[in-house]
């Protein structure tokens, strides 16, 4: 009798051992795409969000290293964190002031370089003029070299 039910319940095992591996499988699977969700999520959620989610793993005894999370580490982490964000808006409004500071001045290099090439214009205007006055002033002295023509009497 114990062969008979032994055989009887050998199929039933298999198929509870299948569907069991059927439902490990399916929760990896589920657990993965879970996993690729939330991740996705964390990746859209603003900076400031990000370092609390980190902070929270790290709470948990989520990290990389392990290390001895007391209530004095975590507090310190989070000042390091302020200040990281704090030094980061910090460089974004002098990135800001540099970037109208130097646009400043490449308008007013722009205008100086137009009004040297507006002087530099009228410095050659001058000069030519200057050459033709030389010029002038030097036929007035030739013409005055120049013996009379005799007069006829």
């Amino acid at each position: 009798m114990d062969l008979e039910y032994s055989q009887t319940l050998r199929p039933e095992l298999q198929e509870v051992r299948r569907e069991q591996q059927d439902f490990q499988s399916d929760l990896h699977r589920q657990v993965s795409e879970i996993k690729v969700t939330v991740g996705c999520l964390e990746a859209c959620v603003p900076r400031d969000t990000r370092k609390a989610i980190e902070l929270f793993k790290r709470a948990a005894g989520k990290q990389e290293h392990d290390r001895e999370m007391t209530p004095l580490s975590l507090e310190l982490e989070g000042k390091i964190l302020l200040l990281q964000d704090e030094t980061e808006k910090r460089l974004k409004a002098a990135e800001a002031t540099m970037s109208s500071h130097v646009d400043r001045v490449n308008l007013v290099v722009r205008d100086l370089e137009r009004k040297q090439g507006h002087l530099q214009e009228q410095l050659e205007a001058v000069n030519d003029l200057a050459a033709r006055r030389r010029r002038w002033w030097a036929g007035m002295r030739v013409c005055r070299r120049r013996p009379d023509p005799p007069t006829s009497a």
